[in-house]
């Protein structure tokens, strides 16, 4: 397989357009990615090094001949974001269509997920409370306690994971 069909293929595998490829990478339109992916030219050494990294894929990856082998969509794996975060291949998806998106619309995300994470956060201070004895009555404050108890869990928790 040709360099060209490498990244159009793993660009719709992310869910980007060549819009965003061609923002990502500084162009002004996306005729630079269109030329690339029909094969008209390549993209120099540094570019292709920031576009196997934007579409989550080595170097190698990108540039290997898959003309031998099969030419279904290569399967998703899991890829570092920042500090070596893993994500997962529905994260990924997420996260490209995020970025797809204008102002309003990831304001609109970051709004449901912060709703979201709210809701989870009052299941479990009411898990604990439902658990805990003689707890029939529970004020603001022992709710707020048990929001920080919570919250120190999943600082944590999150440290653990990191460490």
């Amino acid at each position: 397989m040709s360099l060209g069909k490498n990244i159009r293929q793993l660009r719709k595998a992310k869910g980007f357009s060549q819009e965003f490829i061609a923002e990502q990478l500084g162009y002004k339109s996306y005729t630079t990615i269109q030329k690339w992916e029909s094969g008209v030219s390549e993209p120099s050494l540094s570019q292709s090094t920031k576009l196997s990294e934007l579409l989550g894929v080595t170097l190698s990856e990108l540039l290997q001949d898959n003309s031998e082998t099969s030419t279904n969509q290569p399967e998703a794996k899991t890829i570092p974001i920042k500090n070596n975060f893993p994500t997962t291949p529905r994260e990924q998806n997420v996260i490209g269509k995020y970025r797809l998106l204008d102002d309003f619309g990831q304001e609109q995300v970051d709004r449901t997920i912060d709703n979201e994470l709210e809701r989870v956060e009052s299941l479990e201070i009411h898990t604990i409370a439902a658990h805990a004895d003689n707890m029939e009555n529970i004020d603001d404050e022992t709710i707020a306690q048990l929001k920080r108890i919570v919250m120190e869990h999943k600082r944590k928790k999150q440290q653990e994971d990191k460490g």
